[in-house]
C-alpha cells in the first residue's frame, strides 16, 4: 500500500470513528473522551512488566530497587521513560469506537504490541500499544477487552519495546576526563599513551613525547562520554569470541584512586565486538567507528611535530 493509500484509511478510519462517536452522543451513549479508569500504575506498585508481541518477549523484573531484563540491568533512561510514558495514559484522547478500525490502527490483539503491568504475581492492568503515524504525530492505543482507541501525540513504540536488547544498558563506557590520568591503546599497530598535562593532551609512544591533534582528540572524547553500543552480542555469539587474545586493550586509569577500566576489542570486517576484561557483556559497534575511538598514532600526532 503506498502513501497516499494509507492515508486515505486513516482519513476513512477516522470518518468512522467520528461517525461513531457521533451516534452515541445522540444516543446518549458515549465512552470518554480520555482514557479513564486505569488502575493506579508507578514504581513502587508495579513488580514486573511484559511487553510482548507476535514476534518477541521482553520480561522486565523488579528486584530490590533494580529493573532486570533476564540478568542484565534495565537502562535507567529507558525506565524513566516508561513511567513517562505511563503518566501520560489518562491523558490519551479517543480517536475510534468500533472494533473494524483496530487492525488498522494496529491495536488488535493479533497486531499490537501487549504491555501487562503486574504486581506480586497479579496482573493490574494492560494496555495495547498500536501503530504511530507520523504525519499526524500519533500513537494508538487501547485496553484489551474495550473497543474504544485512544492516542498520543508521540511514539509510544519506541518506549514499549518487545525485543529485549532495547532495554539493556547501551552505556558501554563514560569516561571522567578531568580525572584521567592515562588512557593507554595497544594492539592492531597501536602502542602508545595519552596522558593529559596543564589541560592539553601528549601522547607518549617509543620513549617520545608528542602533541597531540586536537580535532582528533576532540572527537575521540566526545564519542567516550559516553560510549554507547549499536548491539548486543548473542549467547552464540559470544561463545566464539577470544577474549583472552584481544586485537586491541583499551586502558584509562583515574588519578588518585588508581582506579583502572579495560576494554577488549575484536575486531571483525564490518563490526568491532568489545567487553570489560572480566564482565560477560559484549557489546558491538560498526567497524567504521575504529579510528575514532582508537586513532591510530599516526592520526593522533599533531601534523609537524
Amino acid at each position: 500500500m503506498n502513501a497516499r493509500n494509507l492515508k486515505l484509511v486513516f482519513v476513512f478510519i477516522a470518518a468512522i470513528g467520528l461517525l461513531g462517536l457521533a451516534f452515541r452522543l445522540i444516543s446518549g451513549v458515549s465512552d470518554p473522551e480520555t482514557l479513564s479508569g486505569l488502575f493506579p500504575l508507578n514504581d513502587s506498585i508495579v513488580n514486573e512488566i511484559i511487553v510482548s508481541s507476535q514476534e518477541n518477549e521482553s520480561r522486565l523484573i523488579k528486584s530490590g530497587e533494580t529493573w532486570r531484563i533476564g540478568v542484565n540491568p534495565v537502562y535507567d533512561a529507558r525506565m524513566q521513560n516508561l513511567w513517562g510514558v505511563v503518566e501520560s495514559f489518562d491523558d490519551a484522547h479517543l480517536v475510534a469506537i468500533n472494533m473494524e478500525s483496530q487492525n488498522v490502527l494496529g491495536v488488535s490483539e493479533q497486531n499490537g504490541i501487549v504491555v501487562d503491568f503486574i504486581s506480586e504475581g497479579k496482573s493490574l492492568e494492560s494496555i495495547i500499544i498500536g501503530n504511530y503515524v507520523s504525519d499526524s504525530g500519533l500513537s494508538y492505543l487501547r485496553r484489551p477487552g474495550h473497543d474504544p482507541t485512544y492516542s498520543l501525540p508521540f511514539d509510544i513504540g519506541r518506549i514499549f519495546n518487545p525485543n529485549p536488547d532495547s532495554w539493556r544498558d547501551p552505556i558501554i563506557l563514560n569516561i571522567r576526563e578531568s580525572e584521567v590520568e592515562s588512557i593507554s591503546i595497544t594492539g592492531d599497530k597501536r602502542n602508545y599513551n595519552l596522558r593529559k598535562l596543564g589541560g592539553e593532551w601528549f601522547v607518549y609512544a617509543d620513549g617520545e613525547q608528542y602533541s597531540t591533534s586536537q580535532t582528533v582528540i576532540s572527537q575521540m572524547i566526545q564519542l567516550l562520554n559516553p560510549l554507547m553500543a549499536q548491539e548486543f552480542a548473542s549467547e552464540q555469539e559470544s561463545k566464539f569470541l577470544n577474549f583472552e587474545f584481544p586485537d586491541i586493550t583499551f586502558e584509562v586509569t583515574y588519578q588518585g584512586t588508581g582506579e583502572r577500566e579495560i576494554l577488549l576489542f575484536i575486531l571483525f570486517e564490518d563490526q568491532i565486538f568489545i567487553k570489560f576484561d572480566g564482565k560477560r557483556t559484549v557489546y558491538s559497534v560498526q567497524r567504521n567507528m575504529e579510528n575514532l575511538i582508537v586513532p591510530s598514532l599516526s592520526d593522533i600526532i599533531q601534523i609537524g611535530d
